[in-house]
Formats: C-alpha cells, sequence, structure tokens
C-alpha cells in the first residue's frame, strides 16, 4: 500500500531526462488521498499547439483516480492504489493502464506497524537519499466545463524486509525506465525490479524535517 507520501524538490537529473527546466514546487510531507502531487505525464491530445507539444509535462493531480467516465457520486477512498494483479481487470484503471500512464516522484511514503497497542508510523526512503520514481496511472474527468486531473500508485506484493510492515509495495522505476513506462505498453510485470537499498525509521508525519538541498547532488 502507499497512502501517504512526501513530495519535496524536483531532481534535475529526471527533469532533464524528461527535456525539462528546473521547476519550484511547494515542499510537502504528508500528501493523503485525495489532495494534490505532482506527476510527470504525456500531454493529452489538444493541451498543446501541436507546433509547440512537449514530449512530457510535470502536472499537478488529484491522489485518487477519478476516471474520465465517472459519474458524481464516484468515490475515490479505493483508487488511491491499483493493484498490479488486476489492472485490465477493474473498469476504473484498466483504460488509464492501456493509455495514462504516469510518474510519480516522491522523496519518500509511510506505512503503519502494530507494536503492542500501538500503530507506529515508519518512513520508507531510499539509502542514497535520491527520489523514488513510481509506476502510476492518471485520468483527466471534464465536469461542469472543468477538467479534474488525478492519478494513481500501482502496487505489487511487498518484497524483502517491506513484507515486515505491510504486504503491498509500490512499483517502483529505475529512473532509466521512466520514459519507456510512460510511453510503452509492456505489462506491469516488466516493471518489477529488484528494490533499491532503503532507509526505514519511526517519523510521524505530521513532524515536518528539514532535507532543504537533498537532490544538489545529482
Amino acid at each position: 500500500m502507499c497512502g501517504r507520501f512526501t513530495q519535496l524538490h524536483l531532481p534535475m537529473s529526471i527533469l532533464n531526462l524528461l527535456g525539462l527546466s528546473e521547476i519550484q514546487i511547494e515542499e510537502n510531507w504528508n500528501i493523503a488521498p485525495s489532495q494534490v502531487a505532482y506527476i510527470f505525464r504525456r500531454p493529452f491530445l489538444g493541451e498543446y499547439p501541436k507546433s509547440s507539444t512537449p514530449k512530457f509535462v510535470l502536472s499537478p493531480h488529484q491522489f485518487g483516480l477519478l476516471p474520465s467516465w465517472a459519474k458524481p457520486d464516484f468515490k475515490t477512498n479505493y483508487t488511491f492504489n491499483a493493484r498490479s494483479e488486476t489492472l485490465t481487470e477493474k473498469a476504473a484503471f484498466k483504460g488509464s493502464y492501456k493509455y495514462k500512464r504516469c510518474v510519480v516522484p516522491i522523496n519518500g511514503y509511510y506505512e503503519w506497524r502494530k507494536e503492542g497497542k500501538k500503530k507506529i508510523p515508519y518512513y520508507f526512503e531510499r539509502s542514497d537519499n535520491k527520489p523514488f520514481l513510481l509506476a502510476g496511472l492518471f485520468d483527466i474527468l471534464e465536469r461542469h466545463d472543468a477538467f479534474i486531473q488525478s492519478f494513481c500508485i500501482i502496487t505489487r506484493e511487498s518484497q524483502g524486509e517491506l513484507k515486515e510492515f505491510h504486504d503491498r509495495m509500490p512499483v517502483i522505476l529505475p529512473q532509466e525506465e521512466a520514459t519507456n513506462w510512460m510511453y510503452g505498453s509492456d505489462p506491469i510485470g516488466k516493471y518489477f525490479f529488484t528494490n533499491p537499498p532503503l532507509k526505514i525509521q519511526p517519523k510521524d508525519p505530521l513532524a515536518r524535517t528539514s532535507q532543504e538541498g537533498l537532490f544538489d547532488s545529482f
């Protein structure tokens, strides 16, 4: 599962890979479902003039996928994560899986583990302090002359030490696979790579800590 995460500065390495200039975003140490986060995605038809359409864009989207066909009473309580095993079966996800893949850059994410009578929040980040690039899906819903942009994070069975905290984990992409995921049509299983070395520590998502300059080195 991946329902709470942080999003801080965007690394220049991934911006350069996607042909984007340096972009500053507001730090958020506790992004939860229904809140807005930034994703990398392909532009949709008509979003830009044909003569100046970029290959990729950075775009703010609501966390919790809202399919383009969703009615006003559609609930996103269960669409912030998409199980890799059922992407081609679930109506909410199969269209986006085929045509609207995205990459979600995050600095780390939280999971809670029961210890005694308490649930303790743990924070997961890469040992090398690089960002995670997560495989995701997005969609854009037109409603009342407005566009609602949304996304979800794809999960798989947990691997290694992550099994101690939850039976699901996000699908983590190597940086060199980010563009292949967004433009490709290969099944999600192709993107099941070995986890990068992780640093796991207890941390309350409500307790902010400064990590200024975190991505300066790459």
